[in-house]
């Protein structure tokens, strides 16, 4: 676990959702680390690019809300009850949150071998069919992906990033 992230050290089962789980909470983890580390100030900037202002805000509620929808894909392609939404409170909490989300989800299938995992389809409204290891592949890079955009609109805004 990453020192500040505040998340909770999950050991997760052995197999590949096992691995995926692992890899998504170490990216969790990274960014709630990289997130916490910058001012209110830096929180709350903005940049225009091509026209169009992208807000740090705007960023980490997308981030909160796309880890909540792929928790309930995951839910949807296991015929599993779907998770209501809740309004969002604290935006890194809630980004810390979407790792639970995902693993709730993958209760009671952990031991699914890459044949059976690769069976479950999940069609996404943006016309693309994925398994649930894709689902749970495009969520992990999900994380680094908004993370070097926060740092480019930190960058555009005029603060110093690390």
């Amino acid at each position: 676990m990453a020192a500040g992230s505040n998340s909770q050290a999950i050991s997760y089962p052995a197999g590949t959702l096992g691995t995926l789980m692992e890899l998504y909470q170490q990216a969790v983890d990274d960014f709630v680390v990289y997130l916490r580390a910058r001012s209110p100030a830096e929180i709350s900037a903005s940049a225009e690019f091509s026209g169009q202002t992208i807000r740090i805000t705007g960023i980490l509620k997308h981030v909160a809300h796309a880890g909540f929808e792929y928790a309930n894909d995951a839910r949807r392609g296991l015929g599993k009850p779907l998770l209501a939404a809740s309004a969002p409170s604290d935006l890194i909490a809630d980004i810390v949150s979407i790792i639970p989300q995902m693993a709730e989800a993958l209760e009671g299938v952990w031991h699914l071998t890459d044949p059976e995992i690769g069976k479950i389809l999940i069609d996404e409204p943006w016309d693309v069919r994925y398994t649930l290891e894709q689902i749970i592949e495009h969520a992990i890079v999900h994380i680094p992906w908004h993370k070097r955009q926060c740092r480019r609109v930190l960058e555009r805004a005029g603060f110093a990033c690390q």
